[in-house]
């Protein structure tokens, strides 16, 4: 299950119509979104892209199950970090959008954190990405590489994502 905000909470990112962004950026793989409720420590994007293998030969698709989504937590590279290791940076909020492109999803980071500012630095530099990881044993790829089961784990700020598509972004 996936829950939507209201469409009123939604607006084209830099407040350009999606067609704007589209035209700006030569396709649907630049659409973003920002959420107008994000605050200072919100991080927003596109978390998991439709249909683009990623680097793994896999893809997802709109009919990919994801379980629930709505408080993920949000990890640094996947909780491979030797300083920060699993430390949990914030968690999904409920602004989730599911559409055409991908899930997109905001992220409210725990702003307490001694690594968040090193964290907003890279962000505000352009050298992050969003990965997703599953529940061990519960995810199921098809032949073809679709993955048809993706029931959500965390949601992680990377250097190196699988899909480069997988695009993040403070509003």
């Amino acid at each position: 299950m996936t829950l939507l905000p209201p469409p009123e909470m939604v607006r084209p990112f830099d407040g350009m119509s999606s067609a704007g962004v589209l035209a700006a950026a030569g396709g649907p793989a630049a659409l973003r979104w920002a959420v107008k409720s994000a605050g200072a420590d919100a991080v927003c994007g596109l978390a998991i892209p439709f249909f683009g293998r990623d680097s793994y030969g896999e893809y997802f698709t709109p009919e990919t199950a994801f379980g629930l989504v709505l408080g993920v937590p949000l990890l640094w590279e996947h909780g491979q970090d030797p300083q920060i290791k699993s430390t949990v940076l914030g968690e999904v909020s409920d602004a989730v959008k599911l559409d055409d492109e991908g899930l997109w999803v905001e992220v409210q980071m725990r702003k307490h954190h001694a690594y968040v500012e090193r964290i907003k630095r890279l962000l505000a530099a352009g050298k992050l990405s969003f990965s997703s990881a599953a529940l061990a044993g519960l995810w199921r790829k098809e032949e073809g590489g679709r993955v048809a089961d993706w029931p959500l784990a965390e949601v992680s700020l990377t250097q190196t994502p699988a899909n480069a598509r997988a695009t993040v972004y403070r509003p």
